[in-house]
């Protein structure tokens, strides 16, 4: 139900395709423990749905989708959607092989691209807001780990 949520909130929904299945195991390319360091707040599970994966932490909803199809148009479709939404999407350095954190209402979306996976990270923060500093650092980190995994 959160995974819906978080997709339904997000004004980039339906825009990614869908990873073929069985090929990318999202909740397998993040640990909990990641995620609770990464936060500084305890993360329940992964609960897969799809190619989606969401953590769930204290009032906040982080997923992780892979795309394994068309995904530098994806990436640069959902940078360029979160520009329209009134974003300033942020190149961000040491994620492989391109990163950019955008922060739009009620989230932030960290969008890597590395070869041909796109990984979008989401973070829902409706209930417990998560300045874009703080969301940031987090994201690029558990970014970083992500696309070592994939």
């Amino acid at each position: 139900m959160v995974a819906t949520i978080v997709l339904l909130a997000s004004p980039l929904a339906g825009i990614a395709p869908a990873a073929a299945p069985g090929k990318v195991r999202p909740c397998k390319l993040l640990k909990q423990s990641e995620i609770t360091t990464a936060f500084g707040m305890e993360a329940t599970r992964g609960s897969a749905m799809g190619t989606d994966c969401t953590w769930q932490l204290d009032g906040l909803a982080l997923s992780l989708d892979v795309t394994t199809s068309d995904a530098k148009a994806t990436y640069e479709s959902l940078r360029d959607l979160a520009e329209k939404a009134g974003s300033q999407p942020v190149k961000v350095t040491g994620v492989r092989d391109q990163a950019d954190f955008a922060e739009i209402p009620s989230f932030k979306e960290m969008l890597v691209l590395k070869g041909k996976r796109f990984l979008f990270l989401r973070l829902l923060d409706i209930e417990n807001k998560v300045d874009a500093a703080t969301a940031q650092a987090a994201m690029t980190q558990l970014g970083k780990s992500a696309a070592k995994r994939v």
